[in-house]
């Protein structure tokens, strides 16, 4: 009894945790147990005491992973829910042999035929929005996982808080960075402005080059394809007449004789008299190609998914600027830290390029020094 309520509980929180089901393995871990409910009064009571066991496990799991997950699931689908209307005309003859009930099927048949294409459209856009959710779902986690992380990834803009910084620095008396270098105001950018950062320009081009690359190589193929139609129309077209061939000049042979051997000759010379008069079609109409129309509805449905990725690569760098914003809302604290690393990295840029520009004037007036004192012994 106590084995099989360790299996039967297995069984039912595989069937509840469905993709998790791998933290049903838990339970098994306790099945040596039930071998205490044979021993002694005392063992066997701590046997049937370790029985009840995977029956708490199981309503734990399902309280604390199932249904939760089962909710959350439920409200992202809430999400995508539409209705669609279909509106359908049908003349129905009263006059018919059909009863009413089979009419009623007839029509129900002919509106489930007339919309089996949207079921299709919607069972494809079900798969892919999917797919579409689950890769956003593991970028968000990418993106958050390098936000909290790393300082310098995707920190080049001069928010709210970087300008509150820098006012305080004024305030103080102390080194400030606004307003930015021509050079800096390349590479730090304010995120609610049109225009991108260097960094956001190379991801812009190397994107734009690879659906432009994508585009090009669809509009290739929908040249082929109309112009291999436009061809086999125009040798259609060229060769709608028919040619007729007929003998330049008719010929007559007359055998003599009798017996077996003149029959035979006469039937193959009455033959060739037959053919020789008659007309020979070389080109007939029932030879011609019959070329079939290019789908257009499949050039529409590719130019609309070549569309749809072009703009994700126009406008992708200026939507994932919302990123940093909803991390910024979730980790203030972690804000304030890039902010200010931002900030001091932009004023150690700065020292060192003015450090390295004394350095070069110290050395230049060091030349001109030494230059003067052998000018200066030259002419004595």
């Amino acid at each position: 009894r106590c084995l099989r309520l360790f299996e039967e509980a297995k069984d039912n929180c595989e069937r509840t945790l469905s993709f998790l089901f791998f933290l049903c393995y838990i339970i098994i871990t306790f099945r040596p147990l039930c071998g205490l409910a044979n021993g002694a009064p005392p063992l066997s009571t701590v046997g049937l005491l370790f029985c009840v066991i995977p029956q708490y496990v199981q309503s734990f799991l399902k309280r604390t992973v199932a249904a939760p997950l089962r909710k959350a699931l439920d409200r992202v689908r809430r999400e995508f829910e539409f209705n669609i209307s279909a509106v359908h005309r049908f003349d129905v003859s009263l006059n018919s042999s059909k009863t009413l009930g089979d009419v009623a099927l007839d029509i129900m048949e002919g509106v489930s035929r007339r919309l089996e294409p949207t079921r299709q459209v919607l069972g494809l856009f079900a798969y892919i929005s999917s797919c579409a959710i689950l890769y956003m779902y593991l970028q968000a986690l990418r993106y958050r996982y390098r936000y909290l992380r790393d300082d310098t990834f995707d920190n080049v803009y001069i928010t709210r808080r970087f300008v509150e910084m820098d006012v305080q620095r004024a305030e103080q008396g102390r080194p400030t960075v606004l307003p930015l270098t021509i050079r800096e105001s390349g590479r730090y950018i304010h995120p609610g402005m049109p225009w991108l950062s260097q960094q956001e320009r190379r991801r812009y081009g190397l994107e734009l080059a690879g659906v432009l690359r994508h585009v090009l190589l669809g509009l290739s193929l929908v040249l082929a394809d109309y112009s291999l139609f436009w061809l086999l129309d125009l040798v259609r077209h060229q060769m709608q007449g028919e040619i007729v061939a007929r003998a330049p000049a008719v010929l007559a042979i007359s055998v003599n004789g009798t017996g077996y051997t003149s029959e035979i000759f006469r039937d193959l010379v009455s033959a060739f008299e037959v053919l020789q008069r008659g007309n020979v079609s070389v080109l007939s109409r029932r030879c011609l190609l019959q070329p079939v129309e290019p789908d257009y509805s499949t050039y529409v449905s590719m130019g609309i998914l070549y569309g749809v990725c072009l703009f994700i690569a126009i406008f992708g760098s200026h939507v994932g600027r919302l990123r940093r914003v909803v991390c910024a809302a979730y980790y203030p604290t972690r804000e304030q830290e890039r902010t200010s690393f931002l900030y001091n990295s932009i004023l150690a840029r700065r020292a060192g390029l003015a450090h390295a520009l004394r350095q070069a004037a110290r050395r230049h007036r060091a030349d001109a020094g030494h230059g003067n004192l052998l000018l200066f012994l030259t002419s004595k």
